[in-house]
């Protein structure tokens, strides 16, 4: 299987980053897609996130609606808005609010498929420690990924990096965080299928620190 070289790649890379990261976590989520019509779609996604710094918590926990509109089978964009609460410093979950705008492009070549995401951000948070923290944080992320696609297979692995540069000067780095990793759905049926990821994450800007993390998405698709 000429994909295994591209997960032999990663995950030697992922090891390694292990080594390195001073936290590990897990995500775990619910989404579902409803389709209004052949072009307009509703996403909701339900997740909570937790850490292991001193012990199991839940660091943040949220939810997102989302407006898809598919162009066509290789263009979709898509208005999404998420509610947040997020442990802070102090022990006290506070909310915070995320505006994104994606446009997704998708490419068959084979039995590759390339993917690739630009998202726009716009994070707003209630937890104020300075007067830098009443402006919200823009954000550009660039997602490639590339996934192996096995016919009349119920698996799809995938290898993935996500890339956050910050527009209004809250960091001094090009790039301020990282996600990398590999992930594998498994479909269970037309409607429903069951997503694992591994992934490294790399935050310059806010919390300083690397971490492994574990993510776990049940997916629902109706209509």
């Amino acid at each position: 299987m000429n994909f295994l070289k591209y997960v032999f790649f990663i995950l030697p890379l992922l090891i390694s980053c292990a080594a390195y990261s001073q936290v590990t976590g897990e995500w775990f989520a619910v989404e579902t897609e409803l389709a209004l019509t052949k072009k307009f779609s509703i996403e909701n996604r339900l997740e909570a996130r937790a850490m292991n710094t001193d012990g199991f918590h839940i660091a943040k926990y949220l939810t997102q609606l989302g407006l898809g509109y598919q162009f066509n089978q290789q263009f979709k964009s898509s208005v999404i808005y998420r509610f947040a609460w997020e442990l802070e410093e102090n022990l006290h979950y506070y909310y915070q609010n995320r505006l994104m705008v994606d446009t997704k492009f998708e490419q068959p070549a084979g039995q590759f498929k390339f993917v690739y995401r630009v998202r726009f951000q716009r994070d707003a948070s209630t937890y104020v420690t300075s007067e830098r923290d009443n402006t919200p944080i823009l954000h550009l992320r660039n997602l490639f990924a590339i996934t192996y696609v096995l016919p009349d297979k119920p698996i799809e692995p995938a290898v993935f990096l996500d890339a956050f540069t910050p527009l209004n000067g809250h960091s001094d780095n090009y790039l301020d965080r990282l996600y990398m990793g590999a992930e594998l759905e498994f479909e269970l049926n037309e409607r429903h299928s069951f997503t694992g990821i591994v992934m490294y994450v790399n935050d310059r800007f806010r919390y300083q620190e690397s971490a492994i993390i574990l993510r776990l998405f049940y997916n629902i698709s109706i209509g």
